[in-house]
């Protein structure tokens, strides 16, 4: 009931709403509070305790939630949420602003598993090629999917 009423109910008004709060969730997720932007909404210990979702034991559940969301975004929210998750988690680590400590661990392993989920994948690379392509029409087309995809986005911008 809960997918039905996010997918079905709440995301047909507002179409952006699951790109918009993803950095959130990981974040929240974790409980990881270390970030300048993330995770700052005032909750008190009990509400912390009882929505976090945070350590290896709760990780399946992360995920599910994660794919969930992942599933209902669009190809150009695709494209996009990958170089916002570079952007505000993983450059954030490898610029030092964020300790790698072991609170971050579960943070980045979640990262790193969204990033290489096939949910996260843009729906026009995901289909299966065709057994008589050569390798090298299957390269420009892949090619030919993210340029257009950048062209939507910097001439929407």
């Amino acid at each position: 009931f809960g997918e039905f009423c996010l997918a079905h109910l709440l995301l047909k008004r507002n179409p952006v709403m699951f790109f918009q709060h993803f950095i959130e969730c990981i974040f929240h997720f974790n409980n990881y509070e270390k970030h300048e932007k993330y995770n700052k909404f005032p909750q008190s210990e009990r509400e912390k305790r009882l929505f976090s979702l945070k350590g290896k034991t709760n990780k399946e559940r992360r995920m599910k939630i994660y794919k969930f969301l992942l599933e209902h975004f669009t190809d150009e929210q695709r494209f996009n949420i990958t170089s916002k998750i570079c952007l505000s988690i993983l450059a954030c680590f490898a610029d030092g602003i964020l300790p790698l400590d072991m609170e971050a661990s579960e943070l980045l392993s979640d990262t790193f598993e969204v990033l290489s989920s096939k949910e996260i994948k843009l729906l026009a690379m995901r289909a299966k090629p065709d057994k008589d392509l050569l390798m090298e029409e299957d390269d420009m087309a892949l090619a030919n999917v993210v340029m257009q995809e950048a062209q939507k986005k910097l001439i929407s911008q």
